[in-house]
Protein backbone atom coordinates (compact mmCIF):
# COMPACT_ATOMS: atom_id res chain seq x y z
CA UNK A 1 0.00 0.00 0.00
CA UNK A 2 1.74 3.18 -1.19
CA UNK A 3 1.54 5.97 1.56
CA UNK A 4 1.72 10.05 0.88
CA UNK A 5 4.29 12.19 2.13
CA UNK A 6 5.36 15.49 2.23
CA UNK A 7 8.85 16.19 1.25
CA UNK A 8 10.38 19.91 2.50
CA UNK A 9 12.95 21.05 0.29
CA UNK A 10 15.79 22.84 1.83
CA UNK A 11 15.09 25.72 -1.18
CA UNK A 12 11.75 25.70 -2.63
CA UNK A 13 8.05 24.67 -2.05
CA UNK A 14 7.48 21.07 -0.45
CA UNK A 15 6.63 17.87 -2.90
CA UNK A 16 3.98 15.47 -2.61
CA UNK A 17 5.02 12.32 -2.96
CA UNK A 18 3.82 8.39 -3.07
CA UNK A 19 5.75 4.85 -1.86
CA UNK A 20 5.50 2.25 0.96
CA UNK A 21 8.27 3.47 3.34
CA UNK A 22 11.95 4.85 3.26
CA UNK A 23 15.10 4.62 5.41
CA UNK A 24 17.68 7.05 5.62
CA UNK A 25 21.64 5.96 6.38
CA UNK A 26 24.77 7.35 5.08
CA UNK A 27 24.37 6.66 1.73
CA UNK A 28 21.10 8.44 1.78
CA UNK A 29 17.78 7.85 1.00
CA UNK A 30 15.94 4.15 0.14
CA UNK A 31 12.77 4.60 -1.11
CA UNK A 32 10.28 1.19 -1.26
CA UNK A 33 7.22 0.29 -3.22
CA UNK A 34 3.93 -1.40 -2.74
CA UNK A 35 5.80 -4.51 -2.30
CA UNK A 36 7.75 -3.40 0.38
CA UNK A 37 10.62 -3.94 -2.13
CA UNK A 38 14.03 -1.35 -2.03
CA UNK A 39 13.60 0.53 -5.49
CA UNK A 40 17.34 2.25 -5.88
CA UNK A 41 16.98 2.10 -9.35
CA UNK A 42 13.63 3.42 -10.15
CA UNK A 43 13.15 6.10 -7.30
CA UNK A 44 15.76 8.86 -5.83
CA UNK A 45 15.62 11.15 -3.13
CA UNK A 46 18.23 13.91 -2.86
CA UNK A 47 19.13 14.05 0.65
CA UNK A 48 21.39 17.78 -0.69
CA UNK A 49 18.08 19.00 -0.85
CA UNK A 50 15.69 17.51 1.04
CA UNK A 51 15.27 19.37 4.86
CA UNK A 52 11.95 16.71 6.14
CA UNK A 53 10.24 13.84 4.72
CA UNK A 54 6.62 13.68 7.01
CA UNK A 55 3.99 11.18 6.53
CA UNK A 56 0.35 12.76 5.44
CA UNK A 57 -1.68 10.57 7.60
CA UNK A 58 -0.29 10.44 11.45
CA UNK A 59 -1.68 8.42 14.93
CA UNK A 60 -4.10 10.75 15.96
CA UNK A 61 -2.58 12.36 19.54
CA UNK A 62 -2.69 15.19 21.54
CA UNK A 63 1.19 15.47 22.23
CA UNK A 64 2.74 17.57 18.71
CA UNK A 65 5.49 19.04 18.25
CA UNK A 66 5.61 21.95 15.84
CA UNK A 67 8.89 21.77 13.84
CA UNK A 68 9.81 25.43 12.14
CA UNK A 69 12.78 24.70 9.08
CA UNK A 70 15.53 27.55 8.39
CA UNK A 71 13.43 28.41 4.87
CA UNK A 72 10.45 29.44 6.75
CA UNK A 73 8.46 26.41 6.50
CA UNK A 74 6.82 24.47 9.00
CA UNK A 75 4.74 21.19 9.85
CA UNK A 76 3.70 19.22 12.91
CA UNK A 77 5.00 16.08 14.01
CA UNK A 78 2.71 13.93 16.43
CA UNK A 79 4.88 12.17 18.94
CA UNK A 80 5.79 12.61 22.82
CA UNK A 81 9.59 13.05 22.72
CA UNK A 82 12.45 13.65 20.22
CA UNK A 83 16.12 13.28 19.80
CA UNK A 84 18.83 15.03 18.79
CA UNK A 85 21.35 13.34 19.91
CA UNK A 86 22.27 10.94 17.05
CA UNK A 87 22.28 13.54 13.49
CA UNK A 88 21.79 14.13 11.07
CA UNK A 89 17.95 13.63 11.56
CA UNK A 90 15.91 14.56 14.55
CA UNK A 91 14.15 10.94 16.08
CA UNK A 92 10.75 11.69 17.08
CA UNK A 93 9.47 8.44 19.61
CA UNK A 94 6.71 7.45 21.83
CA UNK A 95 7.55 7.23 25.38
CA UNK A 96 6.88 3.59 26.52
CA UNK A 97 5.78 2.47 30.50
CA UNK A 98 9.36 0.85 30.85
CA UNK A 99 10.61 4.53 29.94
CA UNK A 100 11.81 2.95 26.73
CA UNK A 101 11.35 4.75 23.65
CA UNK A 102 9.94 3.95 20.73
CA UNK A 103 11.27 5.65 17.16
CA UNK A 104 8.83 6.63 15.04
CA UNK A 105 9.44 5.34 11.11
CA UNK A 106 9.45 6.94 8.40
CA UNK A 107 9.75 10.50 9.41
CA UNK A 108 13.02 12.57 8.52
CA UNK A 109 14.00 16.07 9.50
CA UNK A 110 17.34 17.09 8.88
CA UNK A 111 18.66 18.65 12.48
CA UNK A 112 20.53 21.25 10.42
CA UNK A 113 17.67 22.48 8.31
CA UNK A 114 15.53 23.12 11.78
CA UNK A 115 15.53 26.42 13.61
CA UNK A 116 12.66 25.35 16.45
CA UNK A 117 10.81 22.16 17.44
CA UNK A 118 8.44 23.33 20.01
CA UNK A 119 5.58 21.47 22.11
CA UNK A 120 1.96 22.98 19.71
CA UNK A 121 0.38 23.46 22.94
CA UNK A 122 3.46 25.36 24.62
CA UNK A 123 6.09 24.64 27.72
CA UNK A 124 3.48 24.00 30.09
CA UNK A 125 5.23 21.56 32.68
CA UNK A 126 3.12 18.80 31.96
CA UNK A 127 5.95 15.90 33.38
Amino acid sequence: MLKKFTAYLKKGEPLTLEFRRFTFDSNGFTVYDSYNEAVPNRAFLSSDHIAAIIPEEQRESDSRFKVTLRNGQSFEVVAEIFNIDQPPSVRFCWQQYSHRQEEIQNIYVALSEVVAIMPVKGLQGEW
